[in-house]
C-alpha cells in the first residue's frame, strides 16, 4: 500500500494575515462547501473567544500547484455571492476546515455581511479590570440600521468610545483615536492599543496539505472533517465532574434524556442540555452571596449537586409551562423550529421557575402572564437576543424578578421605542428572529387555508409561502419595462411576502399571478365575508384587495407592513405609538 506524508506545514498564524490573503482572494474554499451560515450571535462569541485569548480550533487547507487546484474553488463569502472577479486566477490556498470561523472574522475585520460589530472600549475597560468576557465589550448593529441609529457619526462614536472593528484590518486603535479624535486618556492609549494588537496577531493553527496530495486522499480527509466527533460540551463537563464525585448518583445526561421522553412539548433543538444548566445557574446564583447573578460558562461550571437537586424539577417543569403552554397557546409558536430566539428561553424559563408560576392558579396569574408574555413580545421584535450574551440574559432575569415579584418597573427592554425604526422590508432571512416572530404572530391569528377556509393547523404539511409567487415577482414587468424584482432575493423572500399555507394549496398556487389564484379562491366562498375573514387570519390585506387584482407588489408590501406593524404594537403595549411606516 502506498504511503506518503500528506502534510507540508502545521505552524501558527496569524489572524490579520489569514484573514487579508482570503481579502485578497489568495485563499478560497472547494466549490462544493456548504455557505455560510453563522448567525450574528455565534460571530459574537467567537470574536470574544478571541479577545479572551481562547482557543478556536485549527484551520486545515491545502496548497494549490502554481493556482490550479484538484477541487472546483469558490471566493468566500460575500465576495461569491457578489460575483466579484478575482484579478488573478492564481491562488495559493483552499480551506478544507475552518470556513464558518474564517468568514464570520472576515466579515468582523472587514465590515462585511448584514452585521457590523464595535468595540465599546468603556464596557472593555471594566472587562480588563474586572476579569469579566470581553464579549460584553463587543456591540452589534445590523448594516440596515447604522443610519438610523447613528453608528456612523463619528460625534457620537466619540462621545462613547466605540470603534468600528475595521479598524482591526485598517491599523488599529491608534489609526481610530486619530481619525476621531477620541476622548479617552491617554493613560488607556497603551491598554486599548494592547488589545487590539492582540486580536490581529491572535495564532491559529494552521495545518496546510502538501500541493501535490492525490484527489482521493483529499476527498476522504474531507468526508473525515465532516464526521469527526465534537468537542466536549459545558454540559458533559458538569455531568461528569458531578457523576464522577462520591457523594451522589445524579447522572445529568439521562436525567435530560428523561425530561425530553416525559414532557413532549420540550425538544432537543429548542432546549438544549446547556440551557437546562444556564437556568439553573441563573436561579442558584440569585442573591448569592459569593458571586452575582450570572449564567455565563465560567459559573456553570461550578454547579454543585445541591443546586442540580434544588433546581432540575423546577426548571423542567418551567420549561414545560414555558414552551408548550405560554409560547405554544399565547404567542403563536406552531412548531419548534420557529422560535425566535433560543437564548430568550434562560430568563423565561428562570423567571416561572423562581416564582413556580406554573402551578399558579389565583387572581394574579392572568395578569402575570400577560406582563410574562408582553416583555417576551417586546424581547423579539426588539431584537434583544439577536446578539444577546450570557450577561443579558442575567440582567433581564433580575430585572423580571423585580417586576414580577416586587412591583418593580417595567423591564429596561420595554421602555425602548424600536417600532419607527422596524423595517419589515429587511428580513427575508428565515433563520432571523424578526422572521420568525411574524410567523408566530400570524399563527396567532388561527389562519384559515385558502381554499378550503379550514384552519392551517389541522393540516399535516404547512408551507412557509410567496403570496405573490417567486416566479412571478422574477419574470414580472413594470409599465416601463423594467424587472424591478428579478435581481432582488430581498424583495420578493421578505417576511412581509410570507404566510403559512398547506403544502396542497401551495401546489396550487405556484406560479400563478395573485390576480388569477385570488379570484380562483374567492369563488369558493359562498359568503363574501367569509373571503375576507381567511385573508385577515393571515394579517392580509383584506379591506381592499385591488394589490392582489392588479399584480401590484408595492401596494402589497405597503399595505401588509401597516397591518403587521399595528399588530406588533398591540402585542408589545405600544399601540399609541407613531407607526413605523408613516
Amino acid at each position: 500500500m502506498k504511503s506518503t506524508n500528506a502534510i507540508s506545514d502545521v505552524s501558527e498564524r496569524d489572524l490579520k494575515t489569514l484573514l487579508s490573503e482570503i481579502s485578497q482572494h489568495n485563499t478560497r474554499l472547494p466549490s462544493f462547501q456548504r455557505g455560510f451560515v453563522w448567525s450574528a450571535a455565534a460571530i459574537k462569541r467567537l470574536l470574544g473567544s478571541v479577545g479572551n485569548s481562547y482557543p478556536i480550533g485549527s484551520i486545515l487547507r491545502v496548497k494549490t500547484k502554481n493556482g490550479n487546484s484538484l477541487l472546483g474553488q469558490r471566493l468566500f463569502e460575500p465576495f461569491a455571492s457578489q460575483n466579484v472577479v478575482p484579478s488573478s486566477d492564481v491562488f495559493q490556498f483552499m480551506v478544507l476546515d475552518g470556513q464558518q470561523r474564517l468568514t464570520s472574522l472576515l466579515h468582523v475585520f472587514y465590515g462585511l455581511g448584514d452585521y457590523l460589530f464595535f468595540i465599546d472600549f468603556k464596557k472593555l475597560t471594566a472587562a480588563i479590570d474586572d476579569s469579566e468576557d470581553f464579549e460584553d465589550a463587543i456591540e452589534v448593529v445590523k448594516r440596515s440600521q447604522i443610519s438610523k441609529l447613528k453608528y456612523d457619526d463619528n460625534d457620537v462614536l466619540r462621545d462613547r468610545w466605540l470603534m468600528p472593528c475595521t479598524y482591526l484590518s485598517e491599523g488599529g486603535y491608534f489609526s481610530w483615536k486619530g481619525e476621531i479624535s477620541a476622548n479617552i486618556d491617554k493613560k488607556n492609549d497603551a491598554k486599548f492599543s494592547n488589545f487590539c494588537e492582540t486580536i490581529r496577531d491572535y495564532k491559529i493553527p494552521v495545518v496546510t496539505l502538501k500541493e501535490d496530495i492525490e484527489l482521493d486522499a483529499l476527498c476522504t480527509i474531507f468526508e473525515s472533517i465532516n464526521n469527526s466527533g465534537k468537542q466536549l460540551t459545558p454540559f458533559e463537563l458538569v455531568n461528569a465532574k458531578i457523576y464522577g464525585s462520591s457523594e451522589t448518583t445524579i447522572e445529568l445526561s439521562k436525567k435530560y434524556k428523561e425530561a425530553i421522553t416525559d414532557y413532549p412539548a420540550l425538544n432537543e433543538k429548542q432546549l438544549t442540555d446547556y440551557t437546562i444548566l444556564q437556568v439553573i445557574t441563573l436561579l442558584a446564583t440569585y442573591n448569592s452571596n459569593t458571586s452575582g447573578t450570572s449564567c455565563k460558562k465560567k459559573d456553570v461550571l461550578q454547579l454543585k449537586v445541591a443546586d442540580i437537586d434544588n433546581w432540575w424539577d423546577k426548571t423542567i417543569l418551567s420549561a414545560n409551562f414555558v414552551i408548550g403552554n405560554l409560547l405554544k397557546n399565547d404567542c403563536g409558536l406552531f412548531n419548534s423550529s420557529y422560535l425566535p430566539y433560543k437564548s430568550v428561553l434562560i430568563p423565561l424559563i428562570a423567571i416561572v421557575a423562581y416564582t413556580k408560576f406554573y402551578e399558579k392558579t389565583d387572581k394574579n396569574a392572568g395578569a402575570i402572564r400577560a406582563d410574562l408574555i408582553r416583555w417576551y413580545w417586546n424581547v423579539v421584535f426588539a431584537q434583544i437576543y439577536e446578539t444577546s450574551t450570557d450577561t443579558r440574559g442575567a440582567k433581564d432575569f433580575i430585572e423580571l424578578v423585580s417586576w414580577i415579584t416586587q412591583s418593580g418597573s417595567e423591564p429596561e427592554n420595554m421602555q425602548k421605542n424600536f417600532i419607527n425604526g422596524l423595517d419589515l422590508r429587511e428580513y427575508d432571512n428565515p433563520n432571523s428572529g424578526i422572521y420568525k416572530g411574524v410567523l408566530c404572530l400570524a399563527s396567532m391569528q388561527k389562519p384559515r387555508d385558502f381554499y378550503s377556509g379550514s384552519p392551517v393547523a389541522t393540516f399535516e404539511n404547512i408551507d412557509d409561502h410567496h403570496v405573490f409567487p417567486d416566479a412571478f415577482l422574477k419574470k414580472y414587468v413594470d409599465s416601463n419595462g423594467n424587472t424591478p424584482y428579478q435581481d432582488s432575493d430581498k424583495l420578493r423572500n421578505n417576511i412581509l411576502n410570507r404566510a403559512l399555507i398547506s403544502s396542497t394549496t401551495n401546489q396550487k398556487i405556484s406560479a400563478k399571478k395573485p390576480s388569477v389564484y385570488i379570484r380562483d379562491i374567492k369563488s369558493t366562498y359562498m359568503l363574501p365575508s367569509k373571503f375576507i375573514d381567511m385573508l385577515e387570519s393571515h394579517l392580509l390585506p383584506h379591506k381592499d384587495i385591488t394589490c392582489y387584482e392588479n399584480n401590484d407588489y408595492e401596494l402589497f408590501l405597503e399595505q401588509r407592513e401597516k397591518i403587521i406593524i399595528e399588530q406588533i404594537k398591540i402585542v408589545t403595549g405600544r399601540v399609541n405609538l407613531i407607526d413605523a411606516t408613516n
